[in-house]
C-alpha cells in the first residue's frame, strides 16, 4: 500500500517541477524571442534592452503571456 502512494507523490512532484519550470522560465523565453524576432527596423519596433521589452509585453498583452498552454503540457509532461 505504501508503494501505490509513493507513485502518486512523484506524480505530483513532477507536476509541481513542470508548473515551477513554465512559471519562472517562460517570461524570459517570450522576452528573448521578441528580443530575437521582432527588434528590427523592418517591423518598426525596437527594444533598447530586455526590461524595455518586458515592460511593451505588458503594456501591450497584459501579464497572461499566453501560458496556458506551456502550464498544461509541460506538467502533463514532466
Amino acid at each position: 500500500m505504501g508503494e501505490g502512494l509513493g507513485f502518486y507523490k512523484e506524480y505530483v512532484a513532477g507536476m509541481n517541477a513542470g508548473l515551477a519550470t513554465v512559471a519562472v522560465g517562460h517570461p524570459f523565453d517570450t522576452v528573448k524571442v521578441k528580443l530575437q524576432k521582432h527588434n528590427t527596423d523592418v517591423e518598426g519596433l525596437r527594444y533598447k534592452n530586455g526590461l524595455h521589452c518586458a515592460s511593451r509585453i505588458l503594456q501591450t498583452e497584459g501579464c497572461q503571456w499566453k501560458l496556458t498552454r506551456p502550464i498544461i503540457t509541460l506538467t502533463l509532461l514532466t
